[in-house]
C-alpha cells in the first residue's frame, strides 16, 4: 500500500494514502480525515497535494482536497458528500470541472 509521511506537532505519521477521505486547510493546521477519525498536520495543503497522485486526489476548493475513491454524491448546491458522511465544499468555478473529473474517473 502506498504511504505518505504526515508531519504532526509531535511525530511523523506513516499513512496509507488510500485511507485518506479528504484534507482540509484550517488556518494554522491541515486536517487529514479518515473514515472514523482525523489527524492534524503542520504540513500545508499544497505540500500534501504535491505528494499525492492527482489522478485520485482533486483540489475542489482552495481549502479542500478530496479522494475521488470516496465520493458518494455531488450536491448541486456546492458540496460533495463522501462515503464516511463528510461534506466538503466545492468552489462554484470548479463544479463543472469536478463533475467531468468524476465522470472520467468512474469510466476508466
Amino acid at each position: 500500500m502506498p504511504k505518505i509521511l504526515i508531519n504532526t506537532v509531535s511525530a511523523i505519521e506513516l499513512v496509507d494514502r488510500n485511507s485518506i477521505y479528504h484534507i482540509s486547510n484550517l488556518k494554522e493546521i491541515t486536517k487529514i480525515v479518515f473514515k472514523d477519525n482525523f489527524i492534524s498536520s503542520i504540513d500545508s495543503l499544497g505540500k500534501l497535494e504535491s505528494e499525492l497522485p492527482s489522478t485520485i486526489f482533486y483540489r475542489c476548493h482552495k481549502s479542500h482536497l478530496v479522494n475521488l475513491n470516496h465520493v458518494l454524491r455531488i450536491h448541486k448546491s456546492g458540496y460533495v458528500e463522501l462515503s464516511n458522511g463528510s461534506k466538503v465544499d466545492i468552489a462554484r468555478r470548479r463544479m463543472a470541472e469536478f463533475i467531468d473529473i468524476i465522470r472520467d474517473y468512474i469510466t476508466d
